[in-house]
């Protein structure tokens, strides 16, 4: 994904949440950058930018994600893409199909239980009975 389509795609707005940041009358918040008294950092969700008129910070959603975080860009750019909505994760989408069994393997190994447990209790039997489940099988 570019990085325009990424500042496109993820509103300023869902940054500044990240951080627990929510915008006040006319988009101000207090700047987090400095020691601020009063909201100085103006926010500007049109162009997904800000601007603080008290320490002079300013830039775009990646720029806030380097600044708050202290890393580089490109670590700034994959927290951004990781948060934009429906996005997979880069651990989701690199899941192997080792990972995939070693998950499966404790529900499989569970199953016996749930089964066993539903043939002790005749609550259980009624419940799948009544949603036309065969639980013997």
């Amino acid at each position: 994904m570019e990085i325009n389509e990424i500042k496109s795609r993820l509103p300023i707005f869902t940054v500044l949440s990240k951080y627990s940041l929510k915008p006040g009358k006319n988009n101000h918040i207090r700047c987090p950058f400095h020691d601020d008294s009063t909201p100085s950092c103006k926010i500007y969700p049109e162009t997904g930018t800000y601007h603080c008129f008290g320490c002079g910070k300013t830039g775009d959603q990646i720029q806030w994600i380097q600044d708050k975080e202290g890393c580089s860009q490109h670590e700034a750019i994959l927290k951004a893409q990781s948060w934009i909505p429906g996005q997979l994760s880069e651990e989701t989408t690199n899941i192997t199909p080792t990972k995939a069994m070693q998950t499966q393997k404790p529900y499989s190994e569970l199953y016996p239980l749930f089964l066993n447990s539903i043939e002790r209790s005749d609550k259980a039997q009624r419940y799948c009975t009544g949603r036309g489940l065969d639980y013997k099988s």
